[in-house]
């Protein structure tokens, strides 16, 4: 029974819901009137459980995934009207991403090559910051969805990257395999200096402070030096996925790991 239950754990993507927890959590901290709610966590968890896992061949994915849906409906209904609202349009994102995968639509925009990060980018950064805030503030925190949103479309471009021969095998299209590594590397660059330019914003406007700035700065570097150096260096090719969602987790711990000094 140990055994069983071992095995069934092992086949499910956990690490990619707790990096979207961390974002979650990284609103909280930093972000003016950000506030902890265990149902928009819990809702947020469970969500990514779903996602990740449903389109998983593994069939024990998929019973993780029904599961997690199951446990994510009561919660779902406990929420106040305008974050089931918000929750269904993230979710409206998912179903218009895998699209044909799941049988929900007859195409999917993930093949689409700038729809794919773009879609995921969106999903990620109203999903780790709006339900951290009260839904009076979501209009003002434009700023910090496009900053998030830069950040993991720049993330998402690596994924794209390391997965580019398997999805050219597969005929999709994606801006990683429709352009040369370094191209595509200065797409990534360019997202990680958009980001660290609407963090100045958010400065200037008051909504960071000096030693938060410093810290998400601090991250943005890492990953500008950590991702190139992944696909320099073949020996690291079975951990580049978990090294570059990783670096949503680094983020995090340094923007809090600042707040607690």
């Amino acid at each position: 029974m140990r055994r069983a239950l071992l095995r069934f754990f092992s086949d499910i993507n956990w690490f990619t819901p707790l990096c979207a927890l961390a974002g979650y959590l990284q609103t909280v901290r930093t972000w003016p009137g950000g506030i902890f709610e265990p149902a928009q966590a819990a809702l947020l968890l469970l969500g990514a459980v779903f996602a990740y896992n449903i389109v998983g061949r593994a069939p024990r994915r998929r019973v993780a995934a029904l599961l997690a849906a199951v446990a994510a409906l009561p919660v779902f209904l406990y929420l106040p009207v305008q974050s089931k609202l918000l929750w269904m349009g993230i979710s409206s994102l998912w179903a218009l991403y895998y699209g044909a995968q799941t049988g929900l639509l007859p195409a999917s925009l993930r093949h689409i090559p700038w729809a794919k990060p773009l879609i995921v980018s969106a999903a990620w950064a109203l999903g780790a910051v709006l339900p951290a805030l009260p839904a009076e503030q979501w209009l003002q925190a434009w700023p910090l969805l496009l900053e998030r949103g830069a950040f993991i479309f720049a993330l998402a471009l690596a994924y794209d990257l390391h997965d580019a021969a398997i999805d050219r095998q597969l005929g999709m299209r994606t801006l990683a395999n429709t352009h040369t590594p370094r191209q595509t590397m200065r797409f990534i660059y360019a997202a990680l200096l958009l980001s660290a330019t609407l963090m100045c914003w958010n400065v200037y406007w008051g909504n960071y402070h000096l030693l938060t700035a410093s810290a998400l700065c601090l991250s943005l570097v890492l990953t500008a030096v950590i991702v190139p150096y992944l696909f320099k260096n073949e020996r690291f090719v079975n951990w580049r996925k978990v090294v570059v969602d990783g670096m949503m987790v680094v983020q995090c711990v340094i923007v809090l790991t600042e707040e607690l000094l």
